[in-house]
C-alpha cells in the first residue's frame, strides 16, 4: 500500500488546478510557469510573492504543484493553455520532487510556533524517509535530512509555501515566537544547495520582518512592484472583457456603470488600499492617521476658503459685512464638518464603505436634535450669553471640543483596524 505524504510529491497535487479548470470563471494564467521555469537552478530561485488576498496567489501554487509534482501525469490540464507554448514546458512537467505547504495549517490561532515547526518538520521528514529510505536513519534536523539526501542520491527540491506570513498576522503580539519562525526559515533556507526553487506567496513582504541578512536572497514582487509576474496575478480589462462576453450575463460597460453609480467610492475605497496594509512599509494606526490627516487638511482647506469668500460674496451683494458673524458661521461649519467625519470614519472601518455610510447620518440627526432644543433654552442663561458675546472664547470651545472628538474617534478607529485582518 502506498504510504501517505503529507508535503512530498502527493498524489492529489493536481486536484485543486483540475478544480480550477473545471471551474464556470477560468483565466488562462499558465504562462506564470515559463517565466518561473527561467529560475530553476538559479540564483534567482528565491521567489516571495507579496500581494492582498483574493488576487489568485494560491490559485497560481495549485497550478505550479500540479505542473512540477513528480509521480503524478496533469499534461491533460494544460492542454490549449499558454503554458504548452513555452520552450521549457515539457522540461519540467512532472519532474520535480515537490514540497508543497500551507504554513496557515500549522501556526494557527491554537498553535505555537514551536509547535508547528515540530509538526512541519516531523511529518516532512517521515515523507523523505518514505520516499528515500535507508539515508536518514534517526535523523531530525530537517535541513540536514534535506541536505543528506542531495548528497547521497543528487536529488533537489522544489519548495512550494502558502501563507508564509500567517504567524506574522494571527500571532502579531508574539515577537519571540515570530523570531523562532524566522530562524526556522533561515536554517532551512540560507545557503543551502537542495533547493533549486523556492515559492512562497503572503500577504505581508519578506522584506518587513527580514531581519539581517537571513531572508535576503528572496526577490520579493508586491503589488506595487510586480515586475515581471504583473500579467498573472488579478484580472485584466481585456480578460474581464473575455469573460462578459463567455458569461453572456453583463456586458463590460453595463459592469462599469454597476461600479461607478449609485453611491460614491473615494480614490481610497476604489483601490481598496486598507488591504494593501503590509505591502506599503506602514503600520494599521499610521493607515489610520493618515486618513484622518486627509481628511482633517480638508477641513482646514474649506475653512480658510470659506474665510476668504464669505466676505467677497457678502459685500458683492451689498450686505454688511459682520467679522463675528462670519468667524461664527466659519467655526459652526467646521464643527460640523468634524462632527459628520468623527463618527463616519469608524464606521467606514468597521462596516465598509456602504453599511458605514448609515453612520453619516448620526451627526445630521444630532444638528436636528439640537435645533429643536435650542429654543427651549432660557434666553438669560449666564454660560451661554458669556460663550456667545466672546469670539475667543466660542472658538477655543469649539476647538477644544473638535480635538476631544477626533481623539476618541482616532482611537476608535486604530481599535478596529488592529482587531480587523487584513
Amino acid at each position: 500500500m502506498q504510504p501517505y505524504y503529507y508535503f512530498l510529491n502527493r498524489n492529489k497535487n493536481g486536484d485543486g488546478f483540475q478544480e480550477l479548470r473545471n471551474g464556470e470563471i477560468f483565466i488562462d494564467k499558465t504562462g506564470l510557469i515559463e517565466e518561473i521555469n527561467s529560475r530553476i537552478a538559479t540564483k534567482e530561485k528565491w521567489i516571495c510573492v507579496s500581494k492582498p488576498r483574493r488576487f489568485g496567489k494560491t490559485m497560481a501554487l495549485e497550478m505550479l504543484a500540479a505542473y512540477y509534482t513528480k509521480g503524478i501525469h496533469t499534461e491533460r490540464l494544460f492542454q490549449g493553455l499558454q503554458a504548452m507554448e513555452g520552450k521549457t514546458f515539457y522540461k519540467h512537467l512532472n519532474a520535480h520532487n515537490v514540497i508543497y505547504v500551507n504554513f496557515n495549517d500549522y501556526f494557527g490561532k491554537n498553535q505555537s510556533a514551536r509547535e508547528g515547526i515540530s509538526a512541519v518538520s516531523s511529518y516532512l521528514i517521515k515523507d523523505l524517509n518514505y520516499a528515500f529510505p535507508g539515508i536518514l536513519e534517526n535523523t531530525e534536523n530537517l535541513a540536514l535530512c534535506l541536505d543528506m539526501i542531495c548528497q547521497v542520491t543528487g536529488e533537489k527540491f522544489i519548495f512550494l509555501a502558502d501563507e508564509w506570513d500567517c504567524i506574522f498576522r494571527i500571532r502579531k503580539e508574539k515577537k519571540e515566537e515570530q523570531e523562532e519562525f524566522l530562524e526556522f526559515l533561515r536554517t532551512l533556507f540560507k545557503d543551502k544547495p537542495y533547493f533549486e526553487l523556492v515559492y512562497m506567496t503572503g500577504i505581508l513582504p519578506i522584506k518587513k520582518y527580514n531581519t539581517g541578512s537571513s531572508l535576503n536572497m528572496f526577490r520579493e514582487f508586491t503589488m506595487l512592484e510586480p515586475k515581471s509576474l504583473s500579467p498573472y496575478f488579478g484580472f485584466t480589462e481585456k480578460e474581464v472583457e473575455e469573460l462578459c462576453r463567455r458569461q453572456n450575463k453583463l456586458s463590460m460597460e453595463e459592469l462599469k456603470e454597476s461600479m461607478t453609480t449609485g453611491y460614491t467610492f473615494s480614490v481610497t475605497e476604489k483601490n481598496s488600499m486598507e488591504r494593501l496594509y503590509g505591502i506599503l512599509p506602514v503600520k494599521k494606526s499610521e493607515m489610520v492617521m493618515g486618513r484622518y490627516l486627509f481628511v482633517i487638511v480638508l477641513g482646514v482647506i474649506a475653512l480658510v476658503v470659506s474665510l476668504i469668500t464669505q466676505p467677497i460674496v457678502l459685500q458683492a451683494l451689498g450686505e454688511t459685512v459682520e467679522p463675528f458673524g462670519i468667524i461664527s458661521a466659519a467655526i459652526g461649519g467646521l464643527f460640523l464638518f468634524a462632527l459628520y467625519t468623527v463618527f463616519q470614519i469608524p464606521g467606514y472601518y468597521k462596516f465598509g464603505s456602504i453599511k458605514g455610510r448609515v453612520f453619516m447620518y448620526i451627526p445630521v440627526a444630532g444638528f436636528l436634535v439640537t435645533l429643536f432644543l435650542l429654543p427651549k433654552l432660557p434666553a438669560d442663561n449666564p454660560i451661554i450669553n458669556a460663550i456667545a458675546s466672546s469670539p475667543v472664547l466660542l472658538l477655543t470651545l469649539a476647538i477644544a471640543l473638535v480635538v476631544v472628538m477626533y481623539a476618541v474617534s482616532i482611537w476608535f478607529s486604530v481599535q478596529i483596524m488592529k482587531n480587523k485582518e487584513m
